[in-house]
């Protein structure tokens, strides 16, 4: 080798050391460095010693998700990801229809809950494991007599009815709340299109109707939406 390559080899080493390779590679249990600016690649053993994240206290007075939200905020200082990727509301009230509990058993001991064995005893469909009926009365514990749209696929039961769960009953608060969500963001043809599904779930499953209650809802909801139209239509001027 001769001295150019040689005095070139030497160069090259000198500014190989000057060179400050990026500290992004790390074993899951080994924490990076926690000096440089923190990146997507950064581990999360690095930002919570560089950002001095504490761990949340049960003890404090401060409830846990107060806690939280310094402790996050601490990792997001120019808050360009609160109310993106985090939040804290607090004071939020969910109507009561919203919260639906079958069967409503609260405050009362187990021994005097009635409920439907799982082991169907008597006449009873091998398949659903479910007894047959002819009214409400032949199943008791709160169950309903129905024919739900899954029994057609099966000959023995065609237009036979068994007792159905207690959630059965329930079918319409879940529809009455679609077409609520729908009617919030003024979509009442929507909330239309929910009742008709209504309509064809109750006639398949029960044999039944849409209660006078959801048919009220939904004359509230189209008159609504019309004297939204009205209004938003402002008065008309003669040409």
């Amino acid at each position: 080798m001769d001295r150019a390559s040689i005095a070139a080899f030497i160069c090259l080493l000198g500014l190989a050391g000057c060179v400050h390779l990026p500290d992004t590679a790390h074993g899951e249990n080994v924490a990076a460095p926690s000096d440089g600016e923190i990146t997507n690649a950064t581990p999360l053993a690095a930002v919570i010693k560089a950002r001095q994240v504490q761990p949340l206290d049960p003890a404090s007075s401060t409830p846990l998700l107060d806690q939280a939200m310094v402790e996050l905020a601490k990792t997001d200082d120019k808050q360009r990801y609160r109310g993106v990727t985090y939040n804290l509301t607090k004071d939020n009230v969910l109507d009561a229809q919203w919260l639906i509990q079958s069967p409503n058993v609260w405050g009362r001991p187990a021994s005097k809950i009635a409920f439907m064995p799982l082991e169907c005893k008597g006449a009873c469909d091998a398949d659903f494991h479910l007894a047959y009926c002819r009214k409400n009365s032949d199943c008791g514990a709160g169950a309903v007599c129905g024919h739900l749209a899954s029994f057609d696929a099966l000959p023995q039961l065609a237009g036979k009815r068994l007792c159905l769960g207690q959630a059965d009953n329930l079918i319409e608060r879940f529809y009455q709340g679609l077409m609520r969500c729908y009617s919030a963001q003024d979509r009442a043809p929507e909330a239309a299109s929910v009742f008709r599904r209504l309509q064809r779930a109750l006639a398949m499953s029960l044999g039944t109707q849409p209660s006078a209650q959801s048919v009220a809802l939904l004359d509230q909801i189209s008159t609504s939406a019309c004297d939204k139209r009205v209004r938003n239509a402002g008065p008309q001027s003669n040409p």
